[in-house]
């Protein structure tokens, strides 16, 4: 198989543009069926297209990344497989997007969760983890310590994307879930300039403002 998403950012902003949608509301992209559990489908759609993993085992042996048994050594949008069994079996899938306050879990999102079927952030044990799977991507992902960076604007091309919900587009943190509804198209470029900033736009210190105090620390 070939990623059709190759980067973290593309798997996070597709994956995210998702959320709500279910299998129990046909159609949606990463199925054909409401009676398959499709957590395994999920996030090979969003990786690959289609849905070519059903079972979530297979993600051990996919192809364009690596497995790895244990519950460390974790990046951002790495496939994480859960045994709730403890019997060395995979049973569900979802995707890494960062640690917990706690530290005896983790954040992540995905779809089919005993809460709901529908694609949403989550907050899972550390001791269920079974395995993750990284797929090869064509830029790194962020270390598995990156943390919502509010104080500045560097750093944080991972930490947020946006979602039309409805008419309003809102801004969403890829570590928290949380999310905010943006007020203007002028707030929104403000949010991407952040966003995509690597240091060389000297943004005002009004429009950080707008940034941070509007936006960013209301979804931390």
């Amino acid at each position: 198989m070939t990623l059709t998403r190759t980067t973290p950012t593309a798997v996070a902003a597709y994956a995210t543009s998702l959320i709500g949608r279910s299998r129990d509301h046909l159609p949606v992209p990463w199925t054909d069926s409401a009676a398959v559990d499709d957590c395994a489908r999920f996030a090979s759609h969003c990786l690959w297209g289609g849905f070519p993993i059903s079972w979530v085992d297979n993600f051990k042996t996919a192809g364009d990344g690596s497995y790895a048994a244990g519950s460390g050594d974790f990046h951002p949008w790495d496939v994480l497989l859960f045994d709730w069994e403890h019997n060395g079996v995979g049973n569900h899938v979802e995707f890494f997007v960062g640690h917990d306050a706690d530290p005896r879990y983790v954040r992540t999102y995905g779809a089919n969760g005993s809460d709901t079927k529908a694609a949403a952030y989550r907050r899972r044990p550390v001791s269920y983890i079974l395995g993750r799977f990284r797929p090869r991507w064509t830029e790194p992902a962020a270390p598995s310590s990156a943390a919502p960076h509010t104080n500045g604007t560097r750093r944080s091309k991972h930490m947020y994307t946006f979602v039309p919900i409805g008419k309003t587009m809102f801004v969403v943190s890829l570590v928290t879930g949380k999310r905010v509804g943006i007020k203007n198209p002028y707030h929104l470029e403000l949010l991407k300039r952040a966003r995509d900033n690597d240091g060389s736009d000297t943004m005002l210190a009004a429009e950080l403002d707008i940034v941070k105090n509007t936006y960013l620390r209301r979804i931390a």
